[in-house]
Order: C-alpha cells, then structure tokens, then sequence
C-alpha cells in the first residue's frame, strides 16, 4: 500500500471509518478482495493521490469509463433516456428501479 499509494493500514482503516465503511460511490459495504481489504483504493493514475475507497462494481466503472467524467455523465443521461435507472441497495444487491422525472 505505501509502495503503490503513499498510505499504511492506519490510514487505509482511517478512510474506511471516514467513509462509514461504504463506497466512496454507490454508499454500498463490500466484501474483501483479494488482499483482504474491503474496498479498492481509488487514486488518480497521474498524480497517485488518493481520491477514496470504492467497492468493486464502482472501481471498475471509472477503469471502463477511463475517469472521464463525461463518459460517465454520457452514461447516465444514456440510462436515462432508456428509463433503466436502476439503484442497489445495501449489501444483498436487493434492485430497486426508479422512473426518471
């Protein structure tokens, strides 16, 4: 972690704690990864600062969306217009889908 990110465990579960141990993103709990951390953490691939902690499903979507935020605005405004806004709550992936306004 200091190697890749500049931070230690402390700071890592300080984050987790700052964050309420959810999803910097999606709000959601996470299980461990493959490290034994719950969260991935979330940095800027330039400057490697560290942006936050995020689940897996949400750490993947910046990767695909390569942090542009206007592919991801793109995105939503896609789901949008397509009435398919679907929100997932809490940890059982329960689906919730909302109608857009």
């Amino acid at each position: 972690m200091r190697r890749e990110y500049g931070i230690i465990l402390n700071d890592y579960q300080a984050m987790e704690k700052l964050q309420d141990y959810k999803c910097a993103i999606c709000k959601g709990g996470s299980s461990k990864t493959r490290n034994g951390r719950r969260f991935h953490i979330d940095h800027d691939h330039n400057s490697k600062t560290v942006r936050g902690l995020l689940c897996g499903h949400c750490n993947r979507m910046l990767g695909c969306a390569k942090d542009n935020p206007i592919i991801l605005i793109a995105g939503a405004t896609y789901l949008k217009q397509h009435n398919k806004t679907t929100l997932y709550k809490d940890d059982n992936q329960s689906k919730k889908t909302l109608t857009p306004k």
